[in-house]
């Protein structure tokens, strides 16, 4: 069920603080990722409509990326430092690499990591418990996402329908203070499903209920499962087949010390961005 990107199309890989952002998706009159990008892609010469570009994956309002992906046609190589330069007046996209298709590659799986806060975890579900015996627990209990489901009940309505049947192939939870990471490797996500999966296991409510028991059987509208906070959910890696190439650009554009400076969200401190940029 992966994307097919045809070749002859350019790759741009993208890094952002969604923040600030209504989405990654083009939306009028509030700001998105693709929105910011279509502004800097037109100023240097290689767009004239925000049609003329897509997103790969698509993520929520508030959401990260480490590696969104941007499929375009364009005429000549992108001038990445150009690319750059006129992004880093806002300093929350970043353009670091790029790759020609010279033939048709399939987005096999999309990788996202949950850095959930301990402190948020519900205490009666903790009570008396070790935090390192309730990771494994939280392990054990998410393993039920795993396979091929229909996950009607994990998803957000949309306006488009939108097949809600996705591979899900390997979900990790690990201890890392002040954190319980979750990592989630799947063929695609729905809208608000990794959100509403994280909110399902951590939420009392549902304690008692088996995942299991909410897979498979379409639903009307989504259960009234409350979504994670999205600023902690970050789209980490995209794999393709066959494997590409990419011409990295990561280290020498202007902005990335000033982004360093000002923002003091999740993910500086976790050091996600910082560490990317700087490697």
């Amino acid at each position: 069920m992966g994307q097919h990107l045809p070749s002859g199309q350019t790759l741009l890989f993208v890094a952002y603080d969604g923040t600030d952002f209504f989405g990654s998706a083009w939306q009028p009159n509030v700001p998105t990722v693709q929105g910011e990008l279509y502004h800097a892609l037109k100023k240097v010469g290689l767009v004239n409509l925000p049609s003329d570009f897509r997103l790969v994956s698509r993520t929520d309002k508030g959401v990260h990326a480490i590696s969104n992906v941007a499929s375009c046609s364009f005429s000549r190589p992108p001038p990445l430092s150009a690319i750059n330069m006129v992004l880093s007046r806002n300093s929350r996209i970043w353009v670091w690499g790029h790759s020609q298709l010279d033939e048709e590659v399939t987005v096999v799986t999309k990788e996202y990591a949950y850095y959930f806060p301990i402190t948020l975890i519900p205490q009666q579900l903790l009570e008396s418990t070790p935090v390192e015996v309730f990771v494994k627990e939280l392990s054990e209990r998410m393993s039920g996402f795993l396979g091929t489901h229909d996950f009607s009940a994990f998803i957000r309505k949309d306006k488009i329908d939108r097949d809600p049947v996705h591979t899900i192939y390997s979900i990790e939870a690990r201890l890392d203070l002040p954190w319980i990471v979750m990592r989630f490797v799947g063929d695609g996500f729905g809208w608000e499903q990794i959100r509403r999966m994280v909110g399902f296991v951590f939420d009392s409510r549902w304690f008692s209920t088996k995942v299991s028991d909410l897979l498979d059987a379409p639903h009307v509208k989504p259960l009234s499962i409350k979504p994670a906070p999205p600023e902690f959910l970050v789209l980490e890696k995209m794999n393709f087949s066959p494997q590409i190439s990419i011409n990295h650009f990561k280290s020498s554009f202007k902005g990335r010390e000033r982004y360093v400076q000002k923002y003091g969200h999740m993910l500086l401190r976790q050091r996600l961005m910082k560490d990317f940029l700087f490697s």
